[in-house]
């Protein structure tokens, strides 16, 4: 019998050591970075995930935006109202950003932010492009016709042909900064000959005008495709 027993105490020892053991086991417990994220946070590893779904988002969006730059360089280009097409390159934008982020992980507002930088900038470059190309094919014909009458006016003073592209030279070189009507030189010499052509306000017009239609579309997209 006291074989038995001592056989019974041993056989349980572990259950008693288990049960001994499990208190302070509890009390030693460490919460992990995974379990705070289980409770409420992030899940682990979210931030890089989200960070990757965010730059898609605005590849997407990039991609989005280009037919409609194009399509509105090329109708500025031929001197229709290129500002309709604000909506197109808004509606592009946002179905381009909404495409890339569609498994929702994204906030609301990297949404708006994203999508309004990226109208704004691209319809700022595209209507400066088409003043820009339109200012480099219209003036040099303009110029040509200016040279001619200074040039009759110089054969009646005696003053040759070569003093009179010197004069019109310098006098550009002063109100544009530049003498050659290049695309590069408008643009980098943007608001001058703005000023220089007194165009500045019908310009800006235009530009006001885009962004209303622009962000019409871009209203209306966002709304259709958040529902």
């Amino acid at each position: 019998m006291d074989d038995l027993r001592d056989t019974q105490q041993s056989a349980g020892a572990p259950a008693d050591t288990k049960r001994g053991y499990a208190p302070d086991a509890a009390k030693e417990a460490v919460f992990s970075a995974d379990d705070v994220y289980f409770m409420g946070k992030l899940p682990s590893g979210s931030e890089d995930s989200m960070f990757v779904s965010l730059l898609k988002a605005i590849g997407g969006a990039l991609v989005g935006a280009l037919p409609g730059m194009i399509l509105w360089i090329i109708i500025g280009r031929f001197g229709f109202l290129a500002p309709l097409c604000g909506g197109i390159l808004a509606l592009g934008t946002v179905a381009g950003y909404v495409f890339m982020s569609k498994d929702g992980e994204l906030p609301q507002i990297y949404g708006i932010v994203t999508c309004a930088v990226i109208i704004v900038v691209s319809i700022f470059l595209a209507e400066k492009v088409v003043w820009c190309w339109r200012m480099a094919d219209m003036f040099p014909q303009i110029m040509n016709e200016v040279k001619d009458t200074l040039y009759l006016f110089g054969e009646v003073g005696g003053v040759s042909q070569e003093t009179v592209d010197e004069i019109v030279d310098e006098n550009l070189r002063e109100g544009l900064g530049f003498s050659e009507c290049t695309f590069s030189n408008f643009f980098f010499n943007f608001s001058r000959s703005l000023r220089y052509f007194g165009v500045t306000g019908r310009y800006y017009f235009n530009l006001v005008l885009s962004y209303a239609v622009a962000g019409a579309g871009a209203f209306w997209m966002y709304r259709k495709a958040t529902r």
